[in-house]
């Protein structure tokens, strides 16, 4: 019997299509009205999408020069977008829009100063 110098990268596809598979299964069961991990998928969907080489798309990166509390505030709004519409969630909706409307400001009160700054 031969050992596999990696068997890891053997079975990263094979872990890959289960971890698929079983997000197909969990949104199926969430369209069909049962809420069971809804809360698993977002952080299953980054998984997915790191292995396919998407992470950078699915996570909010950080970028120098950034404010800290706008840069918290995309990151809450991500992490957060993964529960909105849950009926299991109580607020999310509400919380979300909050989040929204904070960085909404945060970014016109930037951009306003910015624009100061470059005398615009």
């Amino acid at each position: 019997m031969q050992v596999s110098a990696d068997p890891l990268h053997e079975t990263a596809p094979k872990l890959l299509e289960a971890l698929k598979f079983a997000v197909a299964r969990v949104r199926l069961a969430n369209a069909e009205g049962n809420p069971i991990l809804s809360a698993w998928l977002p952080a299953a969907d980054a998984t997915i999408a790191n292995a396919e080489g998407r992470d950078e798309a699915l996570t909010p990166s950080s970028t120098g020069g950034v404010d800290p509390a706008l840069e918290a505030l995309r990151r809450a709004e991500w992490f957060m977008s993964g529960f909105e519409g849950d009926p299991l969630q109580d607020g999310i909706d509400e919380d979300l829009e909050a989040i929204r409307s904070a960085i909404a400001s945060l970014e016109n009160g930037m951009a306003a100063s910015t624009s100061k700054g470059t005398g615009r």
